[in-house]
This record gives C-alpha cells, sequence and structure tokens, in this order.
C-alpha cells in the first residue's frame, strides 16, 4: 500500500513533470530530492519489515500444522529416518514458537529420552529419492539430535537432566553415544556466570552428588563418566 502510494504520487509529479515555464526549476529538482529521500528512509525500511512481518506469520502458521505430525512420530516412531526429521522439525520450528518453550520441552522430556532407546533397536532403513537411495539415519543421529535439544534446556530441570544422563549413557549402544552423554553431562557442570545468577550452583551439586550415589551404588562405569563431568564442576568462573 505504501509502496503503491508513492509510485502514484511520483507518477503524478515526477513520471509526469509539468512542464514549468518560468518557474520552479530548483524546486521541482528538490521535490525529486524528496521523494527518493522518502523512499530510502521509510518505504525500505517499512518494506523490510512487512517481508519479515509476513515470513514469520507464514512460519507460525507452518509450525502450527506441524505440531500433531511431529508429536506422533516422538511419540511412537516408527524408524529412524521418520523419528530424526521429525526432532529435527521439533527444535528449529515447533518448539521456538510456543508461548513458553521451555515448559513445553520438560512436558516433553520423557518421551525425547524413551524416543533414544527406541531408535536403537531400529535398522538402518535407506531413504529412497528419485535420484537413488541415501544411507539412512541412525541411532546415532537421532541421539545427537535429543543431545542439542537437552544443552538448549539443561538448567530448566538439573536433576531430571542429570537422571536422564545416567539412564541414557548406562543404556548407550556404542561409544560414540556414550560421548554425546558425556559432552553433555560436561556442559551440565560446567560453570557459567550467567546460568549461576539465573539458577544459582544447583547443577553442579547435582552431579556432585549423582557421582557419590553412583559411587555408593557401585555403579562405577557411571560413576567415572560423571567423575569427569564434576571436574568441570570444581574449577572456578
Amino acid at each position: 500500500m505504501l509502496n503503491h502510494a508513492w509510485a502514484e504520487m511520483g507518477h503524478d509529479t515526477i513520471y509526469k513533470e509539468p512542464n514549468l515555464k518560468h518557474l520552479g526549476a530548483a524546486r521541482m529538482a528538490d521535490i525529486g530530492e524528496r521523494m527518493n529521500r522518502v523512499m530510502q528512509a521509510h518505504l525500505v525500511p517499512a518494506g523490510h519489515d512487512f517481508d519479515k512481518i509476513a515470513s514469520d506469520f507464514r512460519r507460525l502458521v507452518q509450525a502450527d500444522g506441524a505440531v500433531n505430525e511431529v508429536t506422533a512420530s516422538i511419540l511412537a516412531p516408527q524408524d529412524n529416518n521418520a523419528l530424526e526429521e521429525a526432532l529435527e522439525t521439533y527444535a528449529d520450528l515447533v518448539l521456538p514458537h510456543y508461548d513458553d518453550p521451555a515448559a513445553h520441552f520438560l512436558e516433553m522430556f520423557e518421551a525425547l529420552i524413551a524416543a533414544v532407546e527406541r531408535s536403537r533397536g531400529f535398522p538402518v532403513v535407506p531413504l529412497e529419492t528419485s535420484f537413488g537411495a541415501l544411507p539412512g539415519k541412525t541411532s546415532l543421529q537421532v541421539a545427537r539430535r535429543v543431545k542439542d535439544l537437552i544443552v538448549s534446556y539443561r538448567h530448566c530441570d538439573a536433576e531430571r537432566t542429570f537422571r536422564a544422563l545416567v539412564r541414557l549413557y548406562m543404556g548407550a549402544s556404542s561409544d560414540e553415544e556414550r560421548h554425546l552423554w558425556i559432552e553433555l553431562g560436561e556442559k551440565l557442570a560446567k560453570h557459567d556466570l550467567a546460568i549461576w545468577e539465573r539458577f544459582g550452583a544447583a547443577a553442579q551439586q547435582v552431579v556432585l552428588d549423582g557421582v557419590a550415589s553412583s559411587r555408593r551404588a557401585r555403579h562405577m562405569h557411571a560413576a567415572r563418566c560423571w567423575l569427569r563431568c564434576s571436574r568441570k564442576s570444581s574449577r572456578p568462573i
């Protein structure tokens, strides 16, 4: 609408420039310059903002339409191809559009952990395309998606995060997967001033308590893992 108004005025004043015989050559040039300044100072930025609003609106509608399918794929996965794609869509498109993403993440937390556990039993199924087959998604790729999600919200419930890490580490199907959970544990235990100001030292204490608990229960394999994480929690900020 603004561009249309500018074009109409430009057509009436610049394109159809009057044949001034006696006055106004300098004023006419100034009018043309003012029209250009209005375009650059107001219409170009407004056009950018309108495009961003339209893009955000389309993305919100797309996210809303994806909720049911994505949730179903995470809750009851059939194979790792669909599961990994659903996790990507959930992380990048769906979750950021909730009014309280952290709260919804915690609602889905158990389903995400269970999805990793289920993925370990799925065979690798090639991805069929019109140009041929591509390698299928693996349980490690699924685990990496979930790990990245947990990293983003790891301090929302530090104790719950720690329990999930122990569970996932103990059930990991490969050394590569175990390394993912060690990395996540290190991030949970790592000192961060902004996190301390918001949550206090809860995450670090959870890790230290977890190490002690694993030792008492003689879960020494897990204890060694979390001892590595606890070294992060004992370093000064």
